[in-house]
């Protein structure tokens, strides 16, 4: 966090999420120390309103104006209770537009204007590209052989090299099967080498949304195999940062933006089918279609 906001915010307060939920007197010193603050104005930015998580953060803060999204239908605890935490809730309009989109919504209502999102920092690419095989949940992975194959395949065609990186130490061997030259630092980078790697990158594969964001913050081409739970309002960039993402579903789209609750699974712990349908060699057809990719291409070489 403080390698992209670092010169952007005065202080950033980290904590352990899973700790603040299962922790009663971690959970209670948390919540002091952001009362203590006495800020003036909090802003709950989050897609995902949760009751027990951010909107108790923003309740503890007891400022004057808190300025949040109103919950998703689903979310009954947030509509019945942490509702009345704000002094202004705002339509996000979920499911129909972008994360940059809200953003937009949040600043025009502080009387703010938002910045370009992309990075200011110009940086020299190397003849790699990054292949991200981690995920947040089980039900969101890929698979690492479709990585493998994928990765075979573009290297193939651009003469790259490819860098694996992630902090999935589960999988970290599996890279031991790949018969092809590349770089595994898997498990062994910090958050900022891992943005220097994106950023030096020429382009970058993942199914994970914060690389596919630093992918496109960086301006480094990204092809993003994607499910389509929060689909708009991760992956339907707006102009003009859509011209530096491919989001990869093989699945139809017409009950995309269901919020993860799907009505094709259930809670089985599995990936979710609009991301485990998905084939490798449908995601080499469509990287190898889409233009920054083909710029890539090593020309053929004829006797």
């Amino acid at each position: 966090m403080k390698f992209i906001l670092g010169n952007y915010v005065d202080d950033i307060i980290y904590y352990n999420a899973k700790k603040f939920r299962s922790n009663i007197v971690y959970r209670s010193h948390i919540l002091r120390k952001l009362h203590s603050c006495g800020f003036d104005e909090v802003i709950q930015a989050g897609i995902s309103r949760k009751q027990g998580d951010a909107d108790v953060m923003a309740w503890s803060c007891k400022s004057k104006n808190t300025l949040g999204f109103y919950p998703r239908y689903w979310n009954t605890c947030e509509i019945i209770i942490s509702n009345k935490w704000f002094t202004k809730l705002i339509d996000g309009k979920f499911g129909s537009n972008h994360e940059l989109d809200r953003m937009d919504f949040i600043s025009n209502e502080i009387k703010s204007k938002i910045g370009d999102y992309r990075s200011d920092k110009k940086v020299l690419k190397k003849d790699i590209f990054s292949v991200c095989v981690n995920a947040s949940t089980p039900v969101r992975e890929w698979g690492i052989s479709k990585f493998i194959n994928v990765a075979r395949k573009l290297k193939e065609e651009t003469n790259l090299t490819p860098v694996f990186i992630g902090d999935n130490h589960n999988i970290k061997d599996r890279l031991l099967e790949i018969d092809y030259n590349s770089i595994n630092l898997i498990g062994k980078t910090s958050f900022a080498e891992m943005c220097a790697i994106i950023s030096e990158s020429k382009f970058i594969i993942t199914n994970d949304s914060a690389p596919m964001h630093l992918g496109v913050y960086f301006e480094t081409p990204t092809i993003a195999i994607v499910s389509g739970g929060e689909f708009n309002s991760y992956c339907k960039y707006p102009e003009p940062y859509d011209k530096y993402i491919l989001a990869i579903s093989m699945m139809e789209n017409s009950c995309f933006n269901c919020g993860w609750n799907c009505i094709y699974k259930k809670y089985d712990g599995k990936p979710f089918p609009c991301l485990s349908e998905t084939t490798a060699e449908y995601v080499i057809e469509r990287a190898l279609e889409w233009q920054p990719i083909k710029n890539m291409i090593k020309p053929t070489s004829y006797p």
